[in-house]
């Protein structure tokens, strides 16, 4: 055989090799996918080494086992993680509390009244009228008021003045608002003196000395709601 004769021959196994791979073949395969190129008799056409050829529609969500083998799927990414925010906690409401209160106020008689008087000076009206005015938000279930006198004069005349003053307190103080079902009047006189160390005959040092015992108690008893705190 000549050269050119074998140069031919080798020439034409390329060729029909390059047939063979790449030239579709009929599979046994039957489908109607888009996806794949098929013959008239809806036959995949496999190439030579027994892949199905895919159209441009195909994609790895389209892929078959027959045709393309087992294909892993695209793993997902995780998830984010979801981080609780931390617990809100509430502060516990402060109980509230009542309390039984008994506050006594103590008034001046010179600071109410006139010298052996029992009418209120407008200074003795102006101090009962911020006790009104601290009363506001008070439950008091009892107002007493009491007056008091020194020890000069007859222990007769001393009661009664005392128990005039005590009258006049509670009368204007009823004026003021107070109920009178919860308010009431009472005269000690010269009995329960604050004073002391007075001696001595009758002076101005002697009445400046007693000063304390001239006076009028007022007591007030009665509830507040107060809140507790630890």
């Amino acid at each position: 055989m000549s050269r050119i004769q074998t140069s031919l021959l080798q020439a034409a196994l390329v060729a029909a090799f390059a047939s063979i791979a790449f030239t579709p073949t009929l599979a046994a395969a039957q489908s109607t996918s888009p996806d794949y190129w098929a013959s008239p008799n809806s036959t995949v056409l496999r190439s030579g080494t027994g892949l199905c050829w895919h159209t441009t529609s195909w994609s790895q969500a389209s892929a078959t086992a027959d045709c393309d083998g087992v294909i892993a799927p695209k793993a997902e990414a995780p998830a984010p993680a979801v981080i609780a925010p931390p617990p809100v906690l509430m502060a516990a409401a402060a109980p509230v509390t009542t309390r039984t209160e008994t506050r006594k106020l103590t008034f001046s008689a010179e600071e109410l009244f006139d010298f052996d008087k029992a009418a209120l000076r407008p200074a003795g009206k102006q101090a009962l009228d911020q006790v009104t005015a601290d009363l506001a938000g008070v439950d008091y279930s009892n107002i007493q008021v009491v007056g008091h006198t020194d020890r000069m004069g007859t222990p007769k005349y001393n009661q009664k003045l005392s128990e005039r003053r005590a009258e006049t307190v509670m009368q204007y103080l009823q004026s003021r608002g107070v109920p009178a079902g919860k308010i009431s009047a009472a005269g000690l006189g010269e009995t329960q003196p604050v004073s002391k160390g007075c001696s001595g005959a009758m002076s101005s040092k002697l009445v400046a000395c007693l000063q304390p015992d001239r006076r009028v108690e007022v007591t007030v008893s009665g509830s507040r709601e107060v809140t507790v705190r630890n």
